[in-house]
């Protein structure tokens, strides 16, 4: 029941079930002190159906917050100052995006490696 909640609310499966783990973890937390026994079911759909909705919330400001950032066409330099500069620019640009995104960034935007194939 909690995973059907939250597919249906977010649609993606990964993201699903990271909100179905975010839900135990919660009730686990709270069982004995707040839930009675008999209202089990109606606490798990209200937890899931909450925490769904954050994480689709998160994942939509993520997403919004990615198309904002758009990466300019390719230069290529004709010199090598002009390279020198353009690598600067980019290595102060880099050191602005957050940690956990920045080996992504480097592996898919600069390496060349697919996005499915990037660690998440």
């Amino acid at each position: 029941m909690v995973l059907g909640v939250c597919r249906r609310v977010l649609g993606d499966v990964h993201e699903a079930e990271d909100a179905f783990r975010a839900t135990v973890v919660i009730l686990a937390r709270k069982a004995t002190s707040v839930i009675r026994r008999e209202k089990m079911a109606n606490s798990l759909y209200d937890v899931a159906y909450r925490t769904a909705k954050e994480a689709r919330g998160r994942s939509a400001r993520r997403r919004a917050s990615q198309e904002r950032v758009s990466m300019p066409a390719r230069v290529e330099p004709a010199d090598r100052e002009s390279r020198h500069e353009l690598r600067a620019i980019l290595d102060e640009a880099l050191t602005r995006v957050a940690a956990r995104y920045r080996g992504v960034l480097f592996l898919c935007e600069l390496e060349g490696l697919p996005r499915q194939d990037a660690p998440q």
